[in-house]
């Protein structure tokens, strides 16, 4: 059997440092802040400059798109031509038609490489959402699993995962048509903050709450809610944008009154994901744990 390959994009928003350490490259995405400039998420602009202009222009809404298809072509090939197989976990197919752009591309690529395993999973996620499942993913392959377990794993896994994230304005999801007008015009006039969640791949309005205080009580209840059977078989993960301190507090509140435990440090949503939600996002995700043995 050939070694393989986990890739993914961009949108998991695992650190370049994990990536490194869990073997996973990714491919990344592109975001467009002047209208002509197509600029690769952390090869062409940082997560922190690209804040920085949004901080600094509240008209600023940037658009996103994906790679060329010789983009992943080339992407695959240099794992391809070395015999080995690819799985690759993708971001929600119902935020982008890269999926099947992918898909099509493989059933090419399997033509020209009929030794190697090409493997495609829609993770059904975003965001750590996604980054969680390609971390449990990348256990299971050093633990010793073959390509097609892991690809198992994930899509019985993906449809437990859980999601709900909270924003300041709903003018970035408006603008990407992910929330209805009449929404983001009650939440600016009445400081309603809507709670959003993950579901079959996309998002919805959960809930509504009055002010950001009660907004960040409600994301961190409802996850603690939603994994308190089995609490203990879930990774979590608290992402925001340019909210740290929140996040923080978070992680604080989910160790100490829920009794979870988190592994990872507050994650900053990155440069994709950020030009669909904005810059006032915090966000908590439960994946379930792999089974090693």
């Amino acid at each position: 059997m050939n070694e393989f390959k986990i890739l993914a994009d961009s949108c998991c928003d695992i650190s370049d440092e994990i990536l490194k350490e869990i073997d996973v490259d990714t491919i990344p995405y592109y975001t467009c802040l002047d209208g002509k400039n197509h600029l690769k998420e952390r090869v062409d602009i940082s997560i922190d400059e690209f804040y920085n202009q949004l901080e600094t222009n509240d008209n600023l809404f940037p658009k996103t798109s994906f790679p060329t298809i010789q983009e992943f072509s080339d992407f695959f090939c240099q794992y391809l031509k070395k015999n080995m197989d690819i799985l690759f976990i993708s971001m929600t197919s119902k935020f982008s038609s890269a999926f099947q752009a992918i898909i099509n591309l493989t059933e090419d690529l399997k033509k020209e490489y009929p030794s190697s395993n090409i493997i495609i999973v829609d993770s059904m996620q975003a965001s750590m959402g996604e980054g969680l499942i390609i971390m449990e993913a990348a256990k299971m392959k050093k633990a010793g699993h073959s390509i097609f377990e892991v690809a198992d794993f994930i899509n019985n896994t993906k449809h437990d995962s859980k999601l709900f994230c909270t924003v300041n304005s709903l003018a970035y999801l408006q603008k990407g048509g992910r929330i209805g007008k009449v929404s983001a015009i009650a939440g600016s006039l009445l400081n309603i903050k809507p709670i959003i969640a993950m579901k079959n791949g996309e998002l919805f309005p959960y809930s509504k709450v009055r002010g950001r205080k009660k907004a960040i009580d409600e994301i961190t209840k409802l996850i603690a809610q939603s994994t308190q059977d089995n609490k203990d078989d879930y990774e979590y993960a608290v992402f925001h944008s340019c909210s740290h301190d929140e996040a923080i507090e978070i992680i604080d509140e989910l160790k100490n009154k829920y009794n979870l435990k988190i592994n990872l440090p507050a994650i900053t949503v990155g440069v994709i994901i950020g030009s669909h939600i904005g810059p006032t996002v915090l966000a908590v995700a439960a994946v379930k744990k792999a089974q090693l043995n």
